[in-house]
């Protein structure tokens, strides 16, 4: 199949369900929520969540 076919879903036979997610931030989204408290710790992910405002 080429490229197009395939981004156009025609190598699933149920096609696309979703063509293009609405783009937005990870600490934005509901499936992420449930980690912020405990991230909030880690050096890796505190600079991320002030710049959010998620964290003070």
């Amino acid at each position: 199949m080429s490229v197009t076919s395939c981004i156009d879903g025609n190598d699933y036979k149920e096609g696309l369900s979703i063509l293009d997610p609405k783009k937005q931030f990870w600490y934005n989204t509901s499936e992420y929520k449930p980690y912020i408290e405990k991230w909030k710790y880690r050096s890796e992910y505190q600079s991320r969540l002030k710049k959010a405002n998620k964290i003070e």
